[in-house]
């Protein structure tokens, strides 16, 4: 009766999951996918160039490729749990401090602050999680936790403008950082955990015999913990990923927007 009631308990590689799906939905939508609402009431107010609000992008995404590096190391040397709390409060706070920034300079420097530990709470630790606690599904899992990112979208976009038409783009940014504070710190703080070691547990799908696509699966598992995923070009490339999407965004709404 044991052994029937501990199969059919819901292993814990879900919650981690569903933390993932959360972290899409929330810190990456909120940052990335509604930046572009902000263009035109930031413009109205600071009035300045065109080109200092890019800055914006260009120094987030310079903030994020030189930094995957250190935190491919942050995670691989200490808990994912503190890591991934430290950059999700910086991220929020940030956000929330551009709503004080009196000037455009003082904008600039946080998103350069900003795009150093947004590297560090999005693509990243989605790989390193996921890959950690799935053998099984993990094509599954991957798919899953990206499609917050629309849900995120759909969401969050009309409230954010609203928020932004209503209250205005500083007190917007406030309640946005707050968000990301309210949703994500509790999960990062009760749910994460590194490997399925820290709960005693082995990864999904682990106990299974090894197939064909078990094993090329269980190969696949080696990328992170095997150092692949700590190489300055994987690294790269997921801060390169990450810029590419912000910088398009921005470059997109701003060639409409100001039209």
């Amino acid at each position: 009766m044991e052994n029937q009631a501990s199969k059919k308990k819901i292993h814990y590689a879900w919650y981690i999951l569903v933390v993932c799906f959360l972290m899409n939905m929330t810190v990456h939508v909120l940052v990335m996918q509604v930046a572009s609402l902000y263009m035109v009431p930031m413009y109205q107010e600071l009035e300045v160039p065109r080109v200092m609000l890019s800055l914006q992008s260009v120094l987030m995404a310079a903030g994020a490729v030189l930094t995957a590096p250190f935190w491919g190391k942050m995670y691989k040397k200490y808990d994912a749990r503190v890591v991934l709390t430290i950059c999700t409060a910086m991220t929020a706070l940030c956000t929330i401090g551009r709503g004080f920034m009196p000037n455009m300079v003082s904008i600039l420097v946080l998103a350069a602050v900003k795009g150093v530990f947004f590297t560090g709470n999005t693509v990243l630790p989605n790989s390193i999680l996921l890959t950690a606690w799935f053998k099984k599904r993990r094509g599954f899992a991957v798919s899953t936790a990206s499609l917050g990112i629309s849900v995120g979208g759909v969401i969050f976009s009309p409230i954010v403008e609203r928020l932004i038409s209503s209250m205005g783009w500083r007190m917007s940014d406030k309640i946005v950082g707050l968000i990301m504070l309210v949703i994500m710190i509790p999960c990062t703080v009760f749910i994460v955990r590194s490997t399925p070691a820290d709960k005693n547990l082995q990864p999904l799908g682990a106990d299974e015999p090894v197939g064909e696509q078990a094993a090329a699966e269980a190969c696949a598992g080696r990328f992170y913990h095997g150092g692949s995923a700590q190489k300055p070009c994987f690294l790269c490339f997921s801060a390169f990923h990450i810029c590419d999407d912000l910088c398009n965004r921005r470059c997109i709404t701003a060639a409409g927007v100001f039209n």
